[in-house]
């Protein structure tokens, strides 16, 4: 395992309209600072690639850039593997290291090349180590959701965290589990009953993306049962919310459900219950409505209810 120190990584450096050349005889933690000291300012990138950086500079940053060879990219991708991280997350590792080689290589030094990634790139496939990621469809039974509410609910005290609050609230109003740990009391409009989530993924903003979001009366419920009412609603870390979920389900016997898969399930209700895709996408925070049809999981019994129902309201 190489040096896993990362001071130098300037994060914070003023925008520049020079940029300084990096040596022909860089290491690749010397290119990671450099990519990040004039490149961060212009691009505005957050918290989830400036993690791969670091990851990139443990692992890689004692190499010769110029000499990076398919085997340290391999190396790395199967470090990040035995960490955990899945074929579509190391892809994006190295989608980052190729991009700071290509920008040294624009700024002078012609030495530096990404042939090693793109090569290694090819034999992870092949190992299938990397890859494109796949549509989740798995949505959780009406009896996976009452015995996963029922084991947290018996296992509560004082300090434990209130995984089964924060699964309804999940369902309630289809958030992230890092927004729904984020939001503050502060963020709730109580005259129209909306909470103002900051920082929402999008594919184009990293930072600063602000979402106005409706408290349905569901979830409007879990929040008034909260204790207390100053700071965020949720104190608590995510991985560790993730944690005690996977390890229910582990105890439980549920394969493959996320908490994640939380959020299809809120959505899918939503359409079930007769919303249009225009009004989910309010909830949701998708700017293209197109991808919100991965979320449409929806049953057909459900489909020849909805449309009972729509029949029997006209008369």
């Amino acid at each position: 395992m190489r040096d896993k120190s990362v001071s130098g990584l300037n994060v914070s450096s003023p925008l520049t309209f020079s940029i300084d050349p990096i040596p022909e005889d860089a290491s690749v933690a010397d290119v990671l600072r450099w990519y990040t000291r004039f490149f961060r300012p212009i691009e505005g990138w957050g918290r989830t690639k400036q993690s791969i950086l670091t990851k990139l500079n443990a692992e890689l940053g004692n190499v010769a850039a110029n000499g990076l060879s398919e085997a340290d990219v391999i190396r790395y991708a199967m470090w990040r593997r035995s960490e955990g991280a899945g074929r579509v997350t190391i892809s994006m590792d190295l989608s980052v290291l190729a991009s700071a080689l290509k920008m040294a290589r624009y700024f002078g030094c012609r030495s530096f090349s990404t042939e090693a990634v793109v090569e290694a790139r090819q034999a992870l496939t092949c190992l299938k180590v990397i890859g494109q990621s796949r549509q989740r469809a798995r949505r959780p039974s009406a009896t996976e959701l009452r015995v996963l509410l029922d084991y947290f609910q018996e296992r509560r005290h004082p300090r434990a965290i209130p995984v089964h609050t924060l699964i309804e609230f999940a369902l309630a109003t289809g958030m992230r589990l890092g927004e729904i740990v984020r939001i503050q009391w502060d963020d709730v409009d109580y005259p129209n009953r909306t909470v103002l989530i900051r920082d929402r993924k999008h594919p184009r903003l990293k930072e600063g993306n602000l979402g106005v979001v409706p408290l349905l009366p569901d979830a409007w419920s879990l929040l008034q049962e909260r204790p207390d009412k100053t700071g965020r609603i949720f104190p608590y870390n995510s991985h560790s919310v993730s944690r005690a979920f996977w390890e229910a389900c582990n105890d439980l016997g549920i394969a493959d459900l996320r908490f994640h898969d939380l959020r299809h399930e809120a959505f899918t209700r939503l359409f079930e219950r007769g919303l249009g895709i225009q009004e989910v996408a309010v909830i949701s925070g998708h700017k293209d409505w197109r991808s919100l049809k991965r979320y449409t999981h929806i049953q057909p019994s459900a489909v020849l209810l909805a449309y009972e129902a729509l029949v029997s309201d006209r008369g």
